[in-house]
């Protein structure tokens, strides 16, 4: 079993590859032959980054490994920082020791004055900060959660090599509700000149993908528009899964 780093794109012309969120290993198993190159593990049920039990987690991992697939991302999403104790976390990260890579999120770190040092000490705890993505909330007003500039110098001070820019509240609204096209493209090429790769997600609606392929993110990632059903937490859907791609154009 082969894990790869996603390679910076910074290139608008350049279309970017699909990142799905899955739940369970039938979800897992739907998304691979679907085709999809990075695979995200998370509790829907649980929030924006829904932190899943760590008998699933492993379960997904464990059945992923056994189809034997080269050149796949796997990512499993820790949750809130300012939500579950540090070392609870490290003793979580501490069960996957082949590169899998962690994604926290920032909500409610307004309120505290060391949740850089956090980050860092996470970041150590995981072993690199090179499987450590931190995430931006496009609402951080409504997550009380860190800027923009705040988490991209962050990100740069701990040596990451990616950024997430995602939504906290999972209410009908979008990314593009928050951003522009033209804003996320500026973003990502701040974030490309300070070395990181980019993924971008947020109740991205299948008619988006292709505008928001080519505002020069690495991944676009998506959850509640490949579900069989109109929620974020039913199944993923085998065909909504190929549609997303061929609205991607390419996947990495």
């Amino acid at each position: 079993m082969q894990t790869t780093t996603p390679m910076v794109n910074g290139d608008p012309n350049r279309a970017a590859g699909l990142l799905v969120s899955v739940q369970n290993e039938s979800e897992l198993q739907v998304a691979l032959r679907a085709g999809v190159r990075w695979i995200d593990v998370k509790d829907p049920s649980r929030g924006a980054l829904g932190r899943p039990e760590i008998d699933v987690a492993k379960g997904i991992r464990r059945a992923m490994m056994a189809e034997n697939v080269t050149e796949i991302h796997f990512s499993i999403a820790l949750g809130e920082l300012n939500e579950t104790p540090l070392d609870e976390l490290i003793r979580y990260v501490g069960s996957f020791v082949d590169g899998t890579v962690f994604k926290v999120a920032l909500s409610n770190c307004c309120h505290r004055t060391d949740w850089r040092e956090l980050v860092t000490a996470l970041s150590k705890g995981i072993g690199t900060s090179k499987r450590l993505i931190l995430v931006h909330y496009a609402d951080s007003s409504q997550a009380v959660a860190p800027s923009w500039r705040e988490v991209l110098q962050t990100a740069v001070e701990i040596g990451s090599e990616y950024l997430l820019i995602d939504t906290w509240g999972k209410n009908g609204r979008s990314l593009l509700d928050f951003y522009t096209a033209e804003a996320l493209q500026s973003m990502t090429t701040d974030a490309n000149s300070a070395g990181l790769s980019v993924a971008i997600a947020g109740s991205i609606p299948m008619v988006e993908l292709r505008k928001l392929a080519r505002v020069g993110a690495d991944w676009v990632g998506v959850r509640g528009a490949v579900c069989e059903g109109p929620f974020r937490t039913g199944s993923i859907c085998e065909t909504k899964v190929r549609s997303a791609l061929a609205e991607l154009g390419t996947n990495l």
